[in-house]
């Protein structure tokens, strides 16, 4: 059923007690959604349950509820599991204090919940300033190697328990296998994290398994798209030559782009009401897409952060179709194709923003068509 560990814990729970608990249907929701599982069969109904839960305010866990208030949670999705409390329990591990979160979650009384809710989002703060670290500098080693089969850097300081996100990073960037590599001084090996492309024929999980069995590395394998391996001192130069030559073919990558359908009146309100009735979305149940009608792109206007002034990390603009608008989100290179396009067509998913007591709905660029 491909089961995540959450999934398995709540199915053993429910064959032996038939009044399993809902708590114990809403934690394997989160760590089902976490874990990036497919979001198909039993996942699926664990998902669709343990939101309803939430969302129909029959049960709420205290952690969770006093996330919703610190970061302003209205409504309970995979995107919302996902983007806004999964990085929070995740940072526990990243940062070696994973019992932190297991008291997390199991706070029995509203005051201790609310001091491990914005625990956890200061762990989560620390996590991302040290990922900005090692993603500048592991930037700076890979963009020398963008003609490599597989893109890989390392740094003896870096954080073992940060450089998967990374990986995925740089994989993201430049659309092709990417590993990052830390040195593990208990272990004295090199451990390492990597991230393929998805809808790509090479498969990263069974190139490390392959190097592993030939005795090139210490221990390789994974799937597809996510893989770990570590590497003795002594085999490192030569693991990295066979990496880094290994024959990578972006041209294979293939992206299915699903259209739900076509937006002619702009009445957002009531696309997101159906949108929200076809979730969970998530691995194996991509998040369709809308098809806009050609609109015109008002100048946009640059959205910054508070922490870092200098770093625009989307831009905001007004689409114009009929005498009717809307608000549409985008990074800057979606934004810079879309005023190209002019009154061109363009892909699209609707959002509901909630800013300061205010809702405000959103087309959020994701592609275009060709």
């Amino acid at each position: 059923q491909r089961l995540c560990t959450a999934g398995l814990a709540y199915m053993l729970i429910e064959h032996h007690r038939s009044d399993a608990s809902k708590l114990s249907i809403t934690l394997a929701a989160l760590g089902t959604v976490a874990d990036i599982v497919p979001l198909l069969g039993i996942n699926r109904g664990i998902v669709n349950e343990g939101l309803q839960n939430l969302n129909d305010k029959k049960f709420t866990p205290l952690l969770l509820k006093c996330i919703s208030e610190e970061k302003n949670i209205k409504e309970w999705t995979t995107r919302t599991f996902g983007f806004q409390v999964a990085p929070l329990i995740n940072a526990c591990g990243r940062l070696n204090q994973p019992m932190t979160a297991y008291e997390a979650l199991m706070s029995t009384d509203l005051k201790s919940a609310s001091e491990y809710a914005v625990t956890l989002i200061n762990l989560n703060n620390n996590r991302k300033e040290k990922e900005e670290v090692i993603r500048k500098e592991a930037l700076e080693q890979a963009k020398i190697q963008e003609n490599n089969g597989i893109i890989v850097v390392y740094k003896e300081n870096w954080h073992p328990g940060i450089i998967g996100i990374v990986a995925s990073h740089i994989s993201g960037k430049y659309n092709k296998p990417s590993l990052v590599l830390a040195w593990e001084p208990t272990q004295k090996v090199w451990t390492g994290s990597g991230r393929s492309p998805q809808n790509s024929e090479f498969n990263l999980g069974n190139t490390l398994h392959k190097l592993m069995v030939n005795k090139k590395i210490l221990k390789g394998g994974g799937h597809a798209q996510a893989a770990g391996l570590s590497i003795l001192p002594l085999q490192l130069p030569e693991a990295l030559k066979l990496l880094k030559s290994s024959k990578f073919d972006p041209s294979k990558n293939t992206e299915e782009i699903e259209i739900a359908g076509e937006v002619w009146d702009m009445k957002l309100p009531e696309w997101i009401t159906f949108w929200n009735k076809l979730e969970p979305f998530g691995q194996s149940c991509p998040e369709p897409f809308l098809l806009l009608p050609p609109v015109k792109c008002e100048k946009p206007q640059e959205l910054r952060t508070n922490k870092a002034p200098h770093n625009i990390w989307a831009y905001k603009t007004t689409l114009k179709r009929d005498g009717k608008y809307t608000t549409l989100l985008s990074s800057k290179d979606e934004m810079m194709a879309f005023q190209n396009l002019k009154f061109e067509p363009a892909l699209a998913k609707p959002e509901m923003n909630h800013w300061k007591d205010k809702t405000y709905y959103q087309l959020k660029i994701k592609s275009f068509p060709k």
